[in-house]
């Protein structure tokens, strides 16, 4: 067992592989701990898609030490907050609480992770529920906007291209000797995180973790997530909804995945320059001097970190104006040029952003969890880290942006993604 400290931040990692990070916030009375395992709905079989997202509502529906109405009560008497959640490529289960109800959190949390008995009239009651949350996704427009548009990307039947949560078809075949057979090979410990920010002590935490943990030497599974989305294989989309008043236009380019840190902190100047917010190129053409859309911007996304980030582009705009607004977005993007004054204007902004980036409980959990559990960074990078970043803002220059954005905006690097009513 081998564990490493930069000040409050910890982390062991067990001979097994289980890692377990902490991060003493000696102000706070809240501790928030996470369990994250490094499989999502990418590595669903095709046959059972939406596996990794049953699982982890099933965790929620009984174990061999607690009912199901025992883990609701708990949750309703003892968490600040609690809920889990499933992506492509994690699976991740986690509480809040006043920091006196510790114990009581680690041995909810770990009971649920472990110890879930999959009943089969529980299962057949969750299918419906679950159905229910795909025909809300499917109805989600801003969503099935994203998913196309970087679908465009992605080749083949692709993983990251079939949804999280399966189809209304796929869940059906699920059954409890799928899921125990799921559980014993995906909760391993290889292929565990277990996150703590607040007022926590790392000792006593891994002394919980090791009564509840045993030794796992067991193998984590292993997809090999293929980077074949360099360049789109089509570069337009059309998603056609009958009944709607509005329609979704949206633009992406790849972001290569050879990115250093220096480069990304590029991308986010040029990102705020072009659509960060209303003092942006975006805004400025698009709504106040056009007046062809309500809402415009654009935002940096990311599937999956081996796949890297995606810029996206997108306005939403009222039917008549679609022709439009596909030519114009296309335009300004491409062709708009930054002044050095809008440059300056954003460095400020992000460097003021970063000196109250970990202000809480919450903005540390999701920092540690961004870039040592979704992005896989040593723990070694994120010592200083606010200090870090506003070395990096700083030595960003207006002339790097401008290049970049030369190098990302152009028409043929830039797939097309459209909402709109049926005809």
């Amino acid at each position: 067992m081998t564990t490493v400290s930069f000040g409050t931040l910890k982390e062991t990692i067990r001979e097994d592989g289980l890692r377990v990070i902490s991060k003493h916030l000696p102000h706070t009375k809240k501790v928030k701990m996470s369990i994250t395992n490094n499989t999502g709905g990418a590595n669903d079989p095709v046959e059972h898609a939406g596996l990794a997202h049953f699982l982890e509502h099933m965790a929620f529906n009984g174990t061999s030490n607690m009912s199901r109405d025992k883990i609701a009560s708990c949750r309703g008497r003892y968490f600040l907050d609690s809920n889990a959640f499933t992506n492509f490529c994690n699976t991740c289960y986690w509480a809040e609480v006043v920091y006196t109800h510790f114990d009581r959190m680690c041995n909810w949390l770990f009971d649920i992770y472990l110890n879930s008995v999959f009943t089969e009239d529980l299962i057949e009651k969750e299918k419906p529920i679950i159905s229910a949350e795909i025909a809300a996704y499917l109805e989600n427009m801003n969503r099935q906007n994203l998913f196309q548009l970087t679908n465009l990307f992605l080749v083949g039947d692709h993983p990251m291209k079939r949804p999280v949560l399966g189809t209304k078809e796929s869940i059906q075949t699920i059954d409890r000797d799928l899921l125990l057979q799921t559980r014993d090979s995906w909760h391993v410990s290889k292929n565990t995180t277990i996150l703590c920010v607040g007022k926590v002590d790392h000792d006593e935490m891994m002394d919980k973790v090791n009564d509840f943990f045993p030794l796992n030497p067991r193998k984590a599974p292993k997809l090999i997530y293929e980077d074949s989305s360099r360049d789109f294989q089509t570069n337009r989309a059309i998603i056609e909804r009958s009944g709607r008043k509005d329609s979704i236009v949206s633009y992406a380019c790849r972001v290569p995945v050879t990115f250093d840190d220096h480069q990304l902190h590029i991308l986010t100047h040029l990102n705020g320059c072009l659509g960060g917010n209303s003092d942006s190129i975006l805004f400025k053409e698009i709504r106040r001097e056009r007046s062809l859309a309500y809402s415009v911007s654009s935002y940096l996304y990311k599937r999956f970190p081996v796949l890297g980030f995606w810029l996206i582009i997108t306005a939403k705009v009222s039917p008549e104006n679609l022709k439009e607004i596909e030519k114009v977005l296309l335009q300004v993007a491409c062709e708009s040029k930054i002044s050095k004054d809008l440059f300056k204007r954003k460095q400020a902004i992000n460097l003021d952003l970063a000196l109250v980036l970990l202000e809480d409980i919450n903005d540390w959990e999701n920092y540690l969890f961004s870039e040592l559990i979704a992005s896989d960074k040593d723990i070694a990078y994120l010592s200083d880290p606010v200090d870090k970043i506003i070395e990096e803002i700083n030595k960003v220059t207006y002339e790097e942006v401008v290049e970049l954005k030369e190098q990302l905006l152009s028409p043929e690097r830039l797939a097309c993604a459209i909402v709109k009513p049926t005809d």
